[in-house]
């Protein structure tokens, strides 16, 4: 009789083979999409936390992908163990952020309270702050510190057309773009807003390397070194 875990191990074991073989976006679809419950279980079991559940979510698939780069099948454990253990740091994430506010059920329009935690945070680092920094301060969504960002951000910044504030550049295929969002929990604050600002991601205009260093308050080699260190985490992941 024909064991069903088994079975799924084996499958998810090719499925990865594939995708260690040919790192690219559309044999990792099929790998993530394989062990998308393990991140639903972990996302489920954090539902009272106040941190917002797309935060958990991408630290989740951010940790998914690690525990794909690190597995070694010669060691004897099965490719779900090894991707649970990793999922444990899942815990840590939302102990560290359970500071954040409750999410609100409609769209926050106070502009008074977004400009002062602007504010606030622009002393606190010494430049501008990131869109997870803003919503971590305000207990907002992302998506909700993009839409507002999108309306204030100023006109002469923008080199095109913004993007939606849920969306991501159409030269990305949709697993590009899901990598992309899982990565993004996985940079350092000054990365993450350069990524941003690079790419205009959550209401952030589209900016060359030098309008970055010039908002960022940073020069332009140190704008090139924080770009190549996202450009080698986006290459190991298959973008």
């Amino acid at each position: 009789m024909k064991d069903p875990k088994q079975d799924r191990q084996q499958e998810e074991l090719e499925l990865w083979k594939t995708w260690k073989a040919d790192p690219t976006p559309a044999n990792l679809e099929p790998l993530m999409s394989s062990m998308q419950n393990l991140v639903q279980f972990r996302v489920n079991q954090f539902r009272g936390a106040p941190v917002p559940p797309a935060a958990i979510a991408g630290f989740a698939n951010a940790q998914l992908v690690k525990a794909f780069e690190t597995y070694n099948p010669n060691k004897g454990g099965a490719l779900q163990t090894h991707a649970v253990n990793h999922l444990k740091k899942v815990q840590t994430f939302v102990i560290k952020h359970q500071n954040v506010g409750k999410i609100p059920d409609q769209r926050v329009n106070n502009i008074s309270e977004f400009k002062n935690a602007q504010q606030e945070l622009r002393e606190q680092f010494g430049r501008e702050p990131d869109s997870l920094s803003l919503a971590e301060h305000l207990g907002w969504s992302q998506k909700e510190v993009a839409r507002m960002e999108t309306e204030l951000q100023r006109r002469d910044l923008i080199a095109s057309k913004s993007p939606e504030a849920d969306t991501l550049p159409d030269l990305y295929s949709s697993r590009e773009r899901e990598v992309l969002r899982y990565i993004h929990y996985d940079l350092t604050p000054d990365e993450r807003l350069v990524f941003e600002y690079t790419l205009g991601l959550y209401g952030k205009p589209q900016l060359s390397a030098q309008q970055i260093a010039k908002t960022m308050n940073m020069s332009a080699p140190k704008v090139s070194r924080i770009r190549k260190k996202i450009d080698t985490k986006l290459r190991a992941r298959g973008v």
